[in-house]
């Protein structure tokens, strides 16, 4: 009794594994954006440019990633400059940088689309919605 429990305990672990495997390397045809390489140019081409940081942060896009000498950064979408009325008259919420790039970095609130970047003040800022 004891080793077919253990047995049948295996046998769930085990298709509980393949099943993870599948779901995690099924391929569904689409390209993985964040891992094509890109020129500058291509970058461009594509509605992109070269993010500040090491990612796009939440609620942009990452087009692809643009090789160098110096390293790798991510080709994010651009994004429209906007004023905050601009930004609130879209149902945006402004959010702004307190200085030392953060909100630029992390980008807008989990499950939030950023519309665009806020030119005001000395540091900017993002609207999300």
């Amino acid at each position: 009794m004891r080793n077919g429990i253990l047995s049948r305990g295996i046998g769930w672990i085990a298709i509980g594994s393949a099943l993870v495997f599948n779901v995690a390397c099924s391929d569904d045809g689409s390209s993985d954006t964040e891992t094509e390489i890109l020129t500058a140019t291509e970058c461009t081409d594509r509605g992109g440019e070269p993010a500040w940081f090491d990612s796009c942060g939440r609620g942009r896009d990452q087009l692809g990633t643009i090789e160098s000498e110096e390293g790798s950064l991510p080709c994010c979408e651009t994004v429209p400059i906007l004023t905050p009325e601009q930004c609130e008259a879209q149902g945006g919420d402004p959010l702004g940088d307190p200085g030392d790039g953060s909100t630029y970095r992390d980008g807008c609130p989990a499950g939030e689309t950023m519309l665009g970047t806020l030119d005001y003040g000395a540091e900017g800022g993002i609207c999300c919605k």
